[in-house]
Formats: C-alpha cells, structure tokens, sequence
C-alpha cells in the first residue's frame, strides 16, 4: 500500500490564502481601540499566522492578488471594476449612455 504524498501546488494555494488573511486581519486592527482585548486578540493571531506561514514572498504576490480578488468576490464586494479584474465581464452601461447624439434637422 502507497503513502499519500503532499502536493506542494495544494500547500502553496494554502498558504497564499493563509497570506491573504492574514493581511484582511491587519487592515481590520485599527477598527478596535488599540488597549482593547479584541486588538490584542488581532494582533496575537496575526503574530501566529505570521511565525506559520511566514511573511509574504515577491513570488506569491501575483497569487495572492487573485486570491484577494476572489475573497472580495466571495464577500460581496461590490466596488467597481472589481469583476472586471477578477475576469468576469464589465457591467453593461445603462440603456441610451453613451449613445451618439441624434442628428439634428
């Protein structure tokens, strides 16, 4: 009987998304007041992250982008041109935008 042996694509696509929210961590911290057990519990968790799976590398930056992209996505980020850039289609212009002028008699 055979071991199963790791994949290192699945353990790096796991360790972007740890990146990634570790990141949305730190750009929450300064919601909290900076004494507050809820910061200290952010920051804890973040040094935690941190010391596993380490800081980001130049090479993942590019994966962790996308992933960014899709975590928006799956959160309902509504803002503009998020789609586009994720791959999706642009939204369409209201009916008549843009629309040349009608010539004039």
């Amino acid at each position: 009987m055979s071991t199963p042996q790791p994949n290192a694509g699945l353990e790096k696509a796991g360790r972007v998304k740890m990146q990634v929210i570790a990141r949305a961590i730190q750009q929450e911290i300064p919601n909290f007041p900076f004494d507050s057990k809820e910061s200290k519990a952010l920051v804890d968790v973040l040094r935690k992250l941190a010391d596993t799976f380490g800081k980001s590398a130049d090479e993942d930056q590019g994966l962790m982008k996308s992933e960014t992209l899709s975590m928006m996505g799956l959160l309902g980020n509504k803002s503009p041109g998020a789609g586009a850039m994720a791959g999706k289609p642009p939204i369409p212009p209201p009916p008549g935008a843009g629309a040349p002028p009608a010539p004039s008699m």
